[in-house]
């Protein structure tokens, strides 16, 4: 679809005349028509601020209005054959469909992956796949393609505050007394207990150079909106107020939201490289922790054996490292 199909497109679902259009934008009432229309025949193509401004005027992102143009079938296959090289994409055929496939596990192409859920959601949500299905809910289904953007940064924007909103009063109050950990190994310990008190914790890694990777910890939005009890509140209350308290030391803190499955998923990333044995740690616990059941008593004293072990021969000093790369600039 060209430029000015896709114009045409946005503008007929908003019910807007193209003079409507051209004077949102800015023209003036005698050349608003004619402008549009150019736009649209493909006559004359919008420079970056008028793009930008008829994407404002139609209510969707600047991307829904791109010059991206795939106009053949093996204009297709090529971006296919992108698709393979660049994200791992593969072809599968059963039971009578034909079916792109994606790894949930490839965590490189997450934010795709978080993508394709939230627009599968939107179908099902919709019942858009449905005969019977108005005319009205498949103009709005589009329009939300328009904004695609727009509406999953407000979705995530918005968990992310009823979060803050909900730990706030309890960080404010525990900041006042609490004794900030001082070794990694405190903060293993801390995750365990978030871990045994009902809420999974998975762990990440982004690479970065120069030593500038961020270790993360994730948890499930849900999980933290509604924990399972008072004691796993005031744990995460405790691990989100260590995680401002490594901000405030001047560490490189940053969180990112997806949906990598059926649960929206919140990540906290830390940019202290010692932390890597941290999300280790964890990471061999909540393995640990899930088949619990299947390991016996002698299997269970010799993994704690090698959990404290490892706990006094790994640790080190937050707020040192932390100092320490400040000074060097990192």
């Amino acid at each position: 679809m060209t430029l000015g199909e896709k114009l045409r497109k946005y503008r007929l679902l908003r019910g807007m005349k193209q003079r409507e259009l051209g004077e949102a934008v800015g023209f003036k009432p005698s050349t608003a028509d004619v402008r549009i229309n150019q736009y649209e025949s493909g006559k004359m193509e919008p420079k970056a601020d008028i793009r930008e401004a008829l994407a404002v005027a139609l209510g969707v992102d600047v991307s829904a209005i791109s010059d991206i143009n795939v106009a053949s079938w093996e204009d297709v296959m090529q971006v296919l054959f992108e698709f393979e090289d660049a994200l791992g994409m593969r072809v599968e055929k059963r039971d009578g469909t034909t079916s792109l496939v994606f790894s949930d596990d490839n965590r490189d192409i997450i934010t795709l992956i978080s993508y394709l859920n939230l627009w599968r959601n939107k179908r099902l949500a919709m019942s858009v796949d449905d005969p019977n299905v108005s005319e009205e809910t498949l103009r709005d289904y589009s329009l939300w393609k328009g904004s695609f953007k727009s509406n999953i940064d407000a979705y995530y924007e918005a968990k992310e505050r009823e979060i803050e909103k909900k730990y706030a009063a309890g960080i404010q109050s525990l900041s006042m007394k609490l004794k900030h950990a001082e070794k990694t190994s405190e903060i293993t310990l801390l995750l365990r207990s978030v871990i045994d008190a009902g809420i999974s914790v998975g762990t990440a890694y982004l690479p970065g150079g120069t030593g500038e990777g961020a270790c993360g910890f994730t948890f499930a939005v849900n999980d933290l909106l509604n924990p399972p009890s008072a004691e796993a509140e005031e744990l995460v209350t405790k691990f989100l107020c260590e995680y401002k308290y490594f901000e405030q030391l001047g560490a490189r803190c940053f969180s990112d939201i997806q949906i990598p499955g059926n649960s929206l998923m919140i990540t906290y990333y830390v940019a202290i490289p010692s932390f890597i044995v941290i999300t280790s740690q964890i990471s061999d616990y909540a393995k640990h922790k899930a088949m619990e059941g299947d390991v016996g008593d002698g299997l269970r004293d010799l993994y704690e054996m090698h959990f404290k072990d490892e706990l006094d021969s790994t640790y080190c000093n937050i707020k040192d490292e932390i100092m320490a790369r400040s000074a060097a600039g990192k």
